[in-house]
């Protein structure tokens, strides 16, 4: 009984083994090469893949046009491995780090999954692997790394402008935040404005204003579906304070000009809070908060630049 017991065992491998193979030799066989960037080749099985990674983000990408979640996907890859390219040149890649090991973390936590149960049951719902998911991120993290080695020297605060704004909130009981979602856009010439944001405004109108950031936003709040989360009147610019005041819950902005693009800023909740200020700790979150508002742009700036210099070929 136990020798026919391992056979049958055998027999099942085999088949298993056969058919697993012939899946993996059935899609490289049904793969065409769509684009490459930097002979880096895009294949219709890793938009197939991409388009996965981009749903885990944001659900809502399921109900948007098969045709824009391609495209979607597509110009996903084309940025991941435009970024990549560059990034080869000053850090070494696929390393497993502490700091990677954070990065992931926090990616987990902005999803609200906080134990391994729950991240199994993620990486088993959108079918994707945490490898693929530490890859994407590793990219991301260098990304910013770079940008931030590249140009910290050139970031320029203002600290007594800072000091007094938050004077002015510190003798105040009460503030306005906002819970903020973004689209940053980017545009040459009055005409191509107009046409953008004719675009965006069709686009949020038939697939909602999260799927529309993950299609046209440059932000890395994107794949997020553009959410910023909670922010108050004494962390943001006085000229964007005083737009807001305009809008109400459900509202989004017109395009906000600000130094690398333009920005639309959708209200999600609005609460009035009371702010307990410790002047030097709110300072320095002012502080961070500019520098890192100065870096996006910095960002914007340098991968338009490394973009226009890539060789990308499509299909």
């Amino acid at each position: 009984m136990i020798i026919k017991s391992n056979k049958l065992i055998k027999i099942i491998l085999f088949f298993i083994t056969f058919f697993y193979i012939q899946d993996i030799y059935s899609e490289e066989k049904n793969a065409k090469i769509v684009a490459k960037v930097n002979n880096e080749i895009i294949t219709n099985q890793d938009i197939s893949n991409e388009k996965k990674f981009l749903i885990a983000f944001n659900e809502k990408l399921k109900n948007l046009e098969e045709k824009k979640l391609y495209n979607l996907a597509k110009d996903s890859l084309k940025k991941h491995f435009v970024k990549a390219h560059e990034l080869k040149k000053h850090f070494k890649l696929n390393n497993e780090t502490d700091f990677l090991k954070d990065v992931l973390e926090n990616f987990y936590q902005k999803l609200n999954i906080n134990n391994d149960a729950q991240k199994e049951n993620f990486l088993k719902n959108h079918n994707i692997s945490e490898k693929r998911i530490k890859t994407k991120l590793e990219i991301e993290a260098l990304w910013n790394e770079l940008i931030y080695k590249k140009y910290i020297d050139q970031i320029n605060i203002d600290e007594n402008k800072l000091k007094n704004k938050l004077k002015i909130f510190s003798n105040t009981n009460l503030v306005k935040s906002y819970l903020l979602s973004e689209i940053l856009f980017n545009a040459k010439s009055k005409d191509e404005i107009r046409k953008k944001y004719s675009e965006i405004l069709e686009s949020i109108s038939m697939n909602g204003f999260e799927n529309t950031a993950n299609i046209y936003s440059y932000s890395d709040s994107a794949k997020f579906g553009g959410k910023v989360g909670w922010v108050n009147e004494a962390q943001l610019s006085i000229k964007i304070s005083k737009i807001l005041k305009e809008y109400k819950i459900d509202d989004f902005t017109k395009p906000i000009n600000i130094p690398g693009g333009f920005l639309i800023l959708k209200i999600n909740d609005i609460k009035m809070e009371k702010l307990e200020i410790n002047f030097d700790e709110e300072l320095k979150k002012l502080i961070i908060s500019e520098r890192n508002r100065q870096l996006d742009q910095f960002s914007s700036i340098y991968y338009k630049k490394i973009e226009a210099n890539a060789k990308i070929d499509e299909n």
